[in-house]
């Protein structure tokens, strides 16, 4: 499915990662040397930040949504829009968009919900953002929430997953700006949903490895080949999903993407679901200079299996760097 808006734009970038790191060296002892080394050589993964003290991806969100609104001078009142992607939501009802609009002061004439997404979900709340703010007058700003905890959910049993998410939450701010264009394209191959999966909230999370890197080197490369064919745009950096490095080099291969273009951040945060794109983003602030605007191809792709893939305008962007 391709989707097309007009007017829309990023304007500025925020996150927040919880203060304690682990280092996946740490696993040696529970887990073979040779075997450990391996895994950080091929994933790429050193380091992790964990929410061990209860906070959840909400609240690392409202961190860098503050950050936002605080830095920026933003009137609150200018705020039409509140989207908050997670997939590891406590809250049953009502979403908790709802919670982060009135801790944010937010006004009434607005709109707030939740979106169930993993790692397509920065890339589909753009989407959705997009639409919503392409009938709006210019100026009109909404704020993409991306935030997870899936540390808490990871069996360190299994060695495949046990070294690979981190958590985190960011803040993007979109604004109508007359003159950018939104180009889409959005996938879903839900014959693999199980292979990525927490069944219920006493679940650990289960993936099949083998499955979801044939998906991202096969219907993830072919989804960017026929976006960059479609929409011809140069991009001046590439964003991926930050699934881990030996994915990321996959795919940047595949498409024939210029090295010193793609841009990561798995190193030292690891797989942090849909806030991965953007937190690359506050990773590599010093890329992003405020004067000038940058077109990114931007790409995410994992549990559903959903994949969605875009370019989109930074507008001189506001990029903050990560807080602890």
């Amino acid at each position: 499915m391709k989707t097309k808006n007009s007017g829309i734009a990023i304007r500025a970038v925020s996150a927040a990662v919880p203060p304690e790191i682990v280092e996946n060296i740490s696993y040696i002892g529970k887990y073979d040397k040779r075997k450990v080394n391996m895994q950080l050589k091929v994933t790429g993964i050193k380091n992790r930040h964990v929410a061990s003290d209860g906070r959840e991806g909400k609240d690392f969100c409202l961190q860098a949504a503050r950050k936002l609104i605080r830095e920026l001078g933003i009137a609150k009142d200018e705020i039409k829009v509140l989207v908050f992607v997670s997939q590891t939501i406590t809250m049953v009802t009502p979403s908790t968009a709802f919670w982060i609009h009135n801790e944010l002061g937010l006004g009434t004439d607005s709109v707030a919900f939740d979106i169930n997404l993993g790692c397509s979900g920065f890339v589909e709340g753009l989407s959705i953002m997009a639409s919503l703010l392409e009938g709006q007058k210019p100026g009109t700003k909404g704020i993409l929430l991306n935030g997870d905890t899936l540390s808490k959910y990871v069996d360190e049993n299994d060695f495949a997953t046990c070294m690979m998410f981190g958590d985190g939450g960011t803040a993007t701010l979109v604004e109508r700006k007359e003159g950018y264009d939104f180009c889409c394209l959005h996938n879903t191959q839900s014959a693999g949903y199980d292979k990525l999966i927490i069944q219920n909230p006493e679940s650990k999370l289960y993936m099949d490895g083998m499955h979801v890197f044939n998906f991202t080197i096969n219907d993830v490369v072919t989804q960017i080949q026929e976006l960059v064919d479609e929409c011809g745009e140069p991009a001046d950096y590439y964003l991926l999903h930050q699934a881990q490095q030996y994915i990321v080099r996959n795919i940047m291969e595949l498409c024939a993407l210029e090295e010193g273009k793609v841009l990561t951040a798995y190193e030292n945060y690891g797989n942090v679901s849909g806030a991965s794109i953007p937190l690359t983003i506050c990773e590599n602030k010093e890329k992003f200079l405020s004067d000038r605007d940058y077109r990114v191809l931007v790409s995410g792709f994992g549990v559903g299996l959903s994949y969605a893939s875009a370019f989109i305008t930074m507008e001189k962007p506001i990029v903050f760097p990560i807080e602890m």
